[in-house]
């Protein structure tokens, strides 16, 4: 219980600009994956089950030509990152919001599980 606690205070304790990044270039390289290698997602690839983020890019390129029917359907938890990330560029303007996203960071998280797994249930993951 110690190690668990110590592991979320040193991610705590990074700075929450650093996770911005992180999560900004983990969309990036998925969309250069995509369009440029034609490589789908790796994890459905490999064990046929489409993983949590399934369908983020397409939601993504579907809202950017303003459709966001078709955006939530590829991923109704499409607006999830763009609000950790808006949460992150506040908490790096002000220490005391680090913990308030970090809390956030981990409840995008479950939002994510939880989609999944009822998109899994109903067979309606891509």
């Amino acid at each position: 219980m110690e190690k668990i606690k110590a592991l979320i205070e040193k991610a705590v304790s990074l700075p929450s600009a650093v996770w911005a990044v992180i999560i900004f270039l983990f969309a990036v390289g998925t969309v250069i994956l995509n369009t440029v290698f034609k490589v789908g997602c790796i994890l459905k690839a490999v064990f046929r089950v489409p993983c949590p983020v399934c369908g983020m890019t397409r939601a993504y390129l579907s809202l950017l030509r303003l459709d966001l029917k078709t955006a939530m359907y590829y991923n109704p938890a499409f607006w999830v990152f763009p609000l950790i990330c808006l949460f992150g560029i506040l908490a790096a303007t002000d220490k005391k919001r680090t913990k308030i996203w970090f809390i956030s960071f981990l409840s995008a998280i479950a939002l994510l599980l939880i989609i999944w797994i009822i998109r899994l249930s109903l067979g309606t993951a891509v």
